[in-house]
């Protein structure tokens, strides 16, 4: 009888004790990190950026998300109780990081400009090419898929197509 209450007390102290909380954990494919290990921000966002080996961006919106699951579901606890960052800038803009968005932002308008500069040297040299040659013809892939054709005579007169998934387009001077 003595072992029976003895064993039953110590599975009552057993069932009573905290589970371990999940490690930390980064999802290689989409960049979401989970930190489970602190509820510090500074430390989850040092934490992250170790997993991330790079910056790594607060996702305040998928945080709140959580914690109202936790408000409706406490018993979730090891599923949503963790401070959620970003690796990819892309996805961290998307997930609503005012930081992630300024920079993605900044580095797409300075893609853009370079991609405009480089096709503006690109045409130069072209005609270049057509003049004294008497004829050339190029086509550029952009970004969004479209394809541009170019084609250029001696006298510098070109035609321009730009074509899409809504159409196309040709202009000539």
């Amino acid at each position: 009888m003595r072992n029976i209450l003895i064993l039953a007390f110590v599975t009552f102290l057993f069932g009573c004790t905290e589970r371990a909380r999940p490690a930390d954990e980064i999802d290689h494919e989409s960049g979401l990190v989970k930190i489970f290990s602190t509820k510090n921000l500074n430390a989850a966002q040092n934490r992250a950026d170790i997993l991330c080996s790079k910056r790594s961006y607060y996702v305040k919106a998928l945080h709140e998300s959580n914690l109202m699951l936790l408000r409706n579901n406490p018993s979730d606890v090891y599923l949503f109780d963790y401070i959620p960052f970003q690796c990819d800038l892309k996805a961290a803009a998307n997930g609503g990081n005012s930081e992630a968005k300024a920079l993605y932002d900044k580095n797409l308008t300075d893609a853009y400009r370079k991609l405009e500069e480089s096709k503006r040297n690109q045409y130069e040299a072209h005609k270049a090419y057509a003049k004294k040659h008497g004829f050339d013809s190029y086509s550029i892939v952009n970004p969004d898929g479209s394809i541009e054709a170019h084609t250029i005579d001696s006298n510098g007169d070109a035609c321009h197509s730009t074509v899409s998934i809504y159409g196309g387009d040709t202009v000539c001077d």
